[in-house]
């Protein structure tokens, strides 16, 4: 049986519209794998019940084991999901690709209340980029509330704490045009991490960069 590697997508998307649309499932073929996705709860078809973290830390890590799977690529909140379950079980993992992650994500979870207020209203949401992610996540087939609720449950990141617990080795893939970056602290806190920047590239661009593609495909070869 090839390898298997687990994709999870970003916050509002699929593995469809994250991964599959740009030709990843096609890249871990060609290295001798096989991508399998992992749905974010409240998202599309999941089973987890969205708003419970820790069934979704559960669920991954149990999805994970079941696929004999050590290796894992997540983007945006799929990076964040993965990085809770490794600080949960430090030995799950023996190789991380995070991208779309950067020391922005540590914060109030203000932006986060802002998404998920939009997406609870039955009136048409007046800021720009709040309706375009309503309207992005309603195109990947989730329903709003649902990701509201997935978003409400989200707790505060991993501790440095916790991070330095983690055994994978890391790669990080971050846009410089990327508004959660830097990641000088979350490189910091890991115990063997590395960062592919993408200059010119933004958060939502980077899952379709070819220099993507090309940082990954080198360090799961490794």
């Amino acid at each position: 049986m090839k390898p298997r590697i687990v994709f999870v997508h970003g916050l509002a998307s699929s593995y469809e519209s994250t991964w599959a649309r740009y030709g990843w499932p096609e890249l871990i073929e060609d290295l001798g794998g096989e991508a399998v996705p992992f749905e974010l709860p409240g998202h599309g078809t999941s089973p987890i019940e969205p708003g419970d973290d820790a069934a979704a830390v559960d669920a991954l890590l149990a999805f994970t084991a079941g696929n004999n799977a050590d290796t894992a690529v997540g983007f945006s909140a799929g990076s964040l999901l993965l990085l809770r379950a490794a600080a949960r079980k430090p030995d799950a993992f023996a190789r991380l690709v995070l991208t779309g992650v950067g020391d922005g994500m540590w914060n109030s979870g203000e932006g986060l209340r802002r998404i998920a207020d939009a997406f609870e209203r039955d009136e048409p949401i007046e800021d720009p980029g709040l309706r375009m992610l309503a309207t992005m996540a309603r195109s990947a087939g989730n329903d709003p509330k649902k990701v509201s609720a997935f978003i409400r449950g989200v707790p505060r990141q991993p501790s440095p704490k916790a991070l330095r617990a983690i055994e994978a080795s890391v790669l990080i893939v971050l846009g410089d045009k990327d508004d959660v970056g830097p990641a000088d602290a979350l490189l910091g806190n890991l115990q063997t991490a590395r960062l592919v920047s993408l200059p010119g590239t933004d958060h939502y661009k980077t899952p379709s960069d070819p220099r993507a593609f090309g940082a990954v495909s080198r360090f799961l070869s490794d």
